[in-house]
């Protein structure tokens, strides 16, 4: 059993969880691994369709780590035991806290093997190990790109798909919407895009505005996706015709799945939807 362990950071969100989670699967489906991911359970049931694959095995997960750990198994106990392991290694090989570029601790008592870092899943080495421990936690997967083993490096979207109800409900509300017109979504990005790349993808007010009158001009049926509007720049949007959803993420993700192009700065988020 595979437990991927994941800490409340900005690597959480969805965007950037379906990226890794898309490539975590394609390897661990050609390796033959049973996976669980704690944090998809709780916090995409929403969207997550009730076969997906990361779904399938969290009962299995969440038995195995109680009788471990005596605890139950959610996405903040994970992150806390990974931590306590990260400890005991940096304990057992006198580094400072984080000191450390990979991390590979084999709880012998528990028959538990812990990874993190820049770490190849896939040698020899490492599948040894997980092979000889009944447990696998491993720690921030979106590090998983460090294989030597190319064939086993891909995206396994069938992983990540939305609920039916979901996709179609949302094709048949864009559609109406959009009543043959094509399809642009704007991604706004504020918030940390201030600063990242020197704040190369911020973008004003006036910015945004301006390319949103263009494309309705142009004819185009314009959809807004964006959690950081304030209320003057959304009522100036809104005064340009176009459409601002106000559902949850996973609504937006999905939505932003039917525009025919979008326009925005890079994000994980509106490329997974577009892919």
């Amino acid at each position: 059993m595979i437990i991927f362990s994941q800490g409340p950071t900005e690597h959480s969100r969805l965007g950037n969880s379906i990226v890794w989670m898309t490539k975590a699967a394609y390897i661990a489906k050609q390796l033959g691994w049973q996976v669980a991911f704690p944090w998809a359970s709780e916090n995409f049931v929403a969207y997550l369709a009730p076969n997906s694959y990361w779904l399938e095995a969290i009962k299995q997960a969440r038995d195995s780590y109680l009788d471990k750990f005596d605890v139950p198994l959610t996405a903040a106990s994970i992150s806390r035991q990974s931590r306590k392991y990260e400890a005991l290694f940096e304990a057992d090989n006198q580094l400072p806290a984080f000191g450390w570029e990979r991390a590979v601790y084999s709880d012998e008592s528990n028959n538990v093997l812990y990874l993190r870092g820049k770490i190849d899943i896939t040698s020899e080495k490492v599948l040894s190990l997980v092979e000889s421990h009944a447990l696998t936690i491993i720690h921030e997967p979106f590090e998983l790109m460090y294989l030597e083993n190319l064939s086993l490096i891909g995206e396994d979207y069938a992983s990540v798909i939305p609920k039916k109800r979901l996709f179609n409900a949302q094709a048949k509300h864009v559609a109406e919407i959009a009543a043959g017109r094509p399809t642009v979504g704007m991604h706004i990005r504020r918030g940390d895009y201030s600063r990242w790349q020197g704040g190369s993808y911020y973008y004003d007010d006036d910015f945004w505005c301006t390319n949103a009158a263009r494309f309705v001009a142009s004819g185009k049926s314009v959809w807004v996706f964006s959690n950081e509007l304030s209320d003057e720049l959304k009522a100036r949007l809104l005064s340009h015709a176009t459409n601002i959803p106000d559902e949850d993420f996973n609504h937006h993700f999905v939505r932003m799945m039917f525009m025919g192009k979008i326009f925005g700065p890079p994000s994980t988020f509106s490329s997974t939807a577009a892919n």
